[in-house]
């Protein structure tokens, strides 16, 4: 999805519009007292819509990353922010969301590409195993988790 062009087919008007699309995926291993329970893989996406109307934010998320869900969601966080201006408490100006321009990709490696579910379990087995150390102990469980996200930021002032 292309969030430059997505921001610029919105329907509404608004001061300020920013859309920030989270893309989420992770795998869960569970071992419980040396037996494998099993491996969950999740994929989740969505988008955080702001905007500042007339001096008060609104804001709205979806899932829907279509333009048609776009468009709905940004229109629930333009009428928030009008609802929001007849209990106006302070006036928000752009000051509050300058420009951001930068870009930051993580220094570590491993992740879900390198990932091997065998191995990972085999370590889970062990170490559940390690915590065997008294016979009044007799639940031990083990969790493994790795999660991998994606931000992408846009907004109307650059």
């Amino acid at each position: 999805m292309n969030l430059k062009n997505a921001l610029k087919n919105l329907t509404i008007k608004a001061d300020y519009i920013s859309l920030r699309l989270v893309k989420k995926r992770i795998i869960l291993l569970m071992v419980r007292n040396e037996k494998f329970e099993g491996l969950t893989k999740d994929n989740d996406t969505g988008i955080m819509i702001e905007v500042l109307k007339d001096g008060q934010f609104g804001y709205a998320a979806t899932s829907d990353i279509s333009l048609a869900g776009l468009n709905e969601a940004s229109a629930k966080a333009l009428q928030l922010a009008n609802k929001a201006n007849q209990y106006n408490l302070m006036k928000f100006t752009l000051n509050e969301r300058p420009p951001v321009i930068g870009k930051y990709i993580s220094p570590f490696v491993s992740g879900f590409d390198e990932f091997n579910a065998k191995d990972t379990s085999d370590l889970m087995i062990n170490l559940s195993n390690s915590m065997k150390v008294s016979d009044k102990i007799i639940n031990r469980s083990v969790f493994f988790s790795i999660n991998e996200m994606e931000t992408t930021f846009v907004s109307s002032n650059g």
